[in-house]
């Protein structure tokens, strides 16, 4: 076990639990600096991480209570990714432990903070297939739909969109909003969207552009990741 100023974490073997904590603490404080001008008080509870030896079957963040916990594997050939990934939720929880965060844009920040290879692995099915999620769809989802895939892939390519056209503080700033007023209201306040459909516009643009500029390449998808 390795205990540091925000995680304990649990691992098999000693120098796994100390690579992790180093991992974790790193991704914490890149998170802080990145999305919220480096606010970085210490938590009050530590957030636990349990590195199974065997897959568990899932990556997760769960929230019970109060505490919070990362379930993470061992043999995971994108460990540092991931735990960047699972940090981010909890970053995001725990500042807004009351708030009801877009599934969509929990996992779009999420992604944001993986690693550039890890990104470019999920985002491959919309270069692939035509069938996308309209963004009127995507905001309400609370639950990961049947192609979950597909589902990271286009949060992810949203929430990419939105911060290189209006920086990361002002994407978390229309978060904050969406949570008195609603999404649709919150992009148009903030971000200057008059609807989901000219998001979903200028996105696309956006994703045809990247596409039709970007050189053939085989893609391989990553493991899939959820956050409870």
């Amino acid at each position: 076990m390795e205990r540091t100023t925000n995680f304990q974490v649990e691992a098999p073997d000693q120098p796994s639990a100390q690579r992790v904590a180093v991992w974790a603490e790193g991704a914490r404080r890149d998170i802080v600096a990145r999305w919220f001008a480096g606010d970085d008080e210490p938590w009050p509870r530590r957030v636990r991480i349990v590195v199974h030896a065997e897959h568990p079957g899932y990556f997760a963040t769960e929230f019970a209570a109060g505490a919070v916990t990362i379930t993470l594997w061992t043999k995971d050939a994108h460990l540092e990714s991931t735990v960047r990934h699972e940090v981010t939720h909890a970053v995001l929880h725990l500042r807004y432990p009351y708030a009801d965060i877009p599934r969509w844009i929990d996992e779009g920040i999420a992604v944001c903070n993986e690693s550039s290879a890890e990104q470019r692995r999920l985002v491959a099915p919309l270069h692939q297939r035509e069938r996308r999620y309209t963004v009127r769809q995507l905001a309400p989802m609370r639950e990961y739909p049947r192609d979950v895939l597909l589902f990271y892939a286009q949060g992810f390519s949203l929430t990419d969109f939105l911060v290189r056209q209006h920086g990361e503080r002002k994407v978390i700033r229309c978060l904050e909003t969406s949570f008195r007023i609603g999404q649709e209201a919150a992009l148009g306040r903030e971000l200057g969207y008059q609807s989901f459909e000219d998001l979903e516009r200028q996105w696309l643009t956006d994703l045809r552009r990247g596409i039709d500029s970007a050189p053939r390449r085989l893609h391989l998808v990553p493991a899939l990741r959820r956050a409870a």
